[in-house]
């Protein structure tokens, strides 16, 4: 038996060291998976704030909603006025006589109606050839 010591050298030479190979093909790494998930996470929060139920769209929601609530309560509001008014006009005669003078300027017959003019709303204009 003959101990070859060229033949020992070269099988060490081949040998990976520490477990690894030398010719270890480069799989999918660390870095590639972050990027898709980054990328997916990045589409996920823009859909969420600019997507068709996103946070833009919810506060532009809110913001209709409470002018909604402001109008209907107005309007609640002049229905229960209106109905008052309905009421009146039906069942109250002094408030049918009441709007009738105030709205529609009827009096009673042999009734004078004085109209009071304010110094505000009155014309000094100087017709020609007076004097003031």
């Amino acid at each position: 038996m003959t101990f070859n010591m060229r033949a020992s050298i070269d099988k060490k030479a081949n040998k990976p060291k520490s477990g690894r190979r030398k010719d270890k093909k480069k799989g999918l790494g660390f870095e590639y998976w972050l990027f898709w998930l980054l990328l997916i996470a990045l589409f996920f929060i823009f859909v969420t704030i600019f997507g068709h139920n996103g946070l833009l769209q919810i506060g532009e929601l809110r913001r209709v909603s409470k002018v909604l609530a402001e109008e209907i309560a107005a309007l609640s509001e002049e229905n229960e006025l209106l109905r008052k008014e309905i009421k009146g006009l039906r069942e109250d005669p002094f408030y049918i006589e009441k709007v009738a003078r105030e709205e529609l300027d009827l009096v009673r017959p042999n009734e004078v109606v004085y109209h009071i003019v304010s110094s505000d709303s009155f014309d000094y204009r100087i017709e020609k050839g007076g004097d003031r």
